[in-house]
């Protein structure tokens, strides 16, 4: 409110009572939070007449009364010089008390007062909040189906795993989730409820599984929509879309193979009787990336015997990137017995979901 004035006395207004800085930008008043409070206050009417006339300056003494004791503020009053028709800007300090409880008010009184004796006057209210859970999606990938890693036409059983976490700041309670599509191609068959306990913040969730069927008429390239939406028994919600394009996904393949033979004759080539390395080059041509994955080797050759038979791990592989193993991981003695054949080697590469690729390469033996 404002208090009489004559016409050509400066006037005072508060613009704005707020706060300003809130430590965890959550827009939630906690308890223990320290917070800053800004508020900002206008002089107008300020004219030449009354500076010749009066003096070149006006004070403005501000006052902040209320709850400042529970609220420990800190240097709340303040002496403003105006010099003419300005705005201004100030901030104070309050502490939250640790002991507040849910939807506590706390009311703060500022009173703006002119020299002259013009004065204006507003309320903060600041409600308690307790922080909030945030459940999200935050991972989640293609299983199943034919186990490459892609969603592709015709695929029957495809599981869309997920997991979650929790990204707000207090612990969730039971949580409901629901996943849905609107898809024309996909219809879900399994894994459309889902049920969760206790997430605490910070925290994310074991893998849960959605099985879906994918229509052969599905066209590549096109994007496949999946809804889920969380809610918590107090009826927070939270929706989160994934998209699958069709058909884009890792291909692993072994783009080449080296021989060593150290202990051998050295010749590069796999002889009756002495023992071989193999080094591998694996490379992603697909559209997506690979996860981490590892390479078993089996054989239905009978005339050979293992050193060791899985290769080195491969490291997450971006389109178009490859990995060398760099030969000595695949190890094994052609024995003296083995005849003028190839060795048959069947390359099987499995991501950390279970995904697979199958490469096969013949060694030729040259005795």
């Amino acid at each position: 409110m404002f208090t009489a004035c004559t016409l050509n006395e400066p006037k005072v207004k508060i613009n704005r009572f707020e706060v300003f800085q809130d430590p965890n930008n959550d827009d939630i008043t906690s308890p223990g939070e320290k917070l800053t409070v800004r508020y900002e206050i206008e002089v107008t009417n300020f004219t030449e007449s009354y500076s010749s006339s009066t003096s070149s300056s006006v004070e403005c003494l501000v006052t902040i009364t209320g709850d400042t004791n529970p609220l420990e503020a800190t240097e709340t009053n303040a002496s403003i010089l105006f010099y003419g028709n300005e705005t201004r800007q100030h901030t104070f300090k309050i502490t939250v008390p640790a002991s507040a409880q849910k939807n506590e008010l706390f009311r703060l009184n500022l009173s703006a007062v002119l020299a002259i004796g013009n004065q204006a006057d507003q309320e903060l209210v600041i409600t308690t909040r307790y922080p909030k859970p945030e459940i999200r999606v935050t991972k989640h990938y293609i299983s199943g189906g034919d186990k490459d890693g892609r969603l592709v036409p015709g695929e029957k059983d495809v599981r869309l795993q997920l997991q979650f976490s929790n990204l707000g700041r207090s612990p969730s309670g039971r949580i409901n989730s629901y996943v849905s599509t609107n898809d024309a191609y996909a219809t879900i068959t399994n894994g459309s409820t889902i049920d969760m306990y206790n997430i605490n913040p910070g925290d994310g969730t074991g893998w849960y599984s959605v099985t879906f069927q994918y229509g052969f008429s599905a066209p590549m390239d096109h994007p496949c929509f999946f809804y889920i939406t969380s809610q918590d028994p107090f009826n927070q919600t939270w929706v989160d879309t994934i998209k699958i394009v069709t058909g884009v996904g890792p291909k692993v393949e072994i783009s080449n193979w080296t021989l060593s033979d150290p202990t051998g004759n050295n010749n590069g080539i796999a002889n009756p009787g002495e023992a071989i390395n193999i080094g591998l080059t694996v490379k992603n041509s697909g559209t997506g990336r690979l996860e981490k994955s590892s390479i078993t080797v089996s054989t239905s050759d009978s005339d050979i015997r293992w050193n060791s038979y899985r290769v080195a791990e491969v490291p997450e592989l971006q389109i178009g990137e490859q990995f060398d193993t760099e030969g000595g991981n695949i190890s094994l003695l052609v024995l003296a017995s083995h005849p003028e054949t190839p060795i048959p080697l069947i390359l099987t590469i499995t991501d950390n979901h279970g995904n697979e690729w199958k490469s096969d390469i013949a060694v030729p033996v040259i005795k």
